[in-house]
């Protein structure tokens, strides 16, 4: 009797502010033979996914590798699923697969790219620390009960 071992990679990753839930499954030689991208609408949506996932591909026991720490301790109670805790490195074909499809996610849940905040100029930066000195010093510097 032969052993057949899936594996499915799977992370939370984010596109700008948006989470997605990202699967990989690679069969028992290690190739790639699904990729899944969804939202993600919590962790029970997730393990709801892996175990379709497990039906589709017709196992009833597989192995699943995670970096995150919630996810993981979730599927520790679904039955059939050997799951581990990976370090980043090892579970890094999620976030490829996220960048891979970055562009094509932002067009189809129509999401807006998020834009860095200029950066405070140096004059302001002086002003402020100034400001806060002086509050500090009509407040008492934490002598009195009252804050400001």
């Amino acid at each position: 009797m032969q052993i057949v071992t899936y594996l499915i990679v799977t992370n939370v990753e984010r596109v700008d502010v948006t989470d997605f839930i990202v699967a990989n499954i690679y069969d028992d030689t290690g190739q790639l033979i699904d990729q899944t991208i969804q939202l993600f609408k919590g962790y029970k949506a997730a393990i709801d996914l892996i175990r379709s996932e497990m039906y589709v591909i017709n196992q009833p026991h597989f192995e699943v590798w995670t970096s995150d720490k919630q996810l993981y301790v979730d599927l520790l109670a679904v039955p059939g699923v050997a799951v581990s805790l990976k370090h980043s490195d090892q579970t890094q074909d999620t976030r490829r697969a996220i960048k891979q499809e970055a562009d094509l996610l932002r067009e189809i849940y129509e999401l807006v790219p998020v834009e860095p905040l200029p950066k405070l100029p140096k004059w302001r930066k002086w002003l402020y620390s100034k400001l806060l000195k002086i509050t500090q010093l009509i407040g008492g510097n934490g002598k009195y009960d009252n804050q400001i």
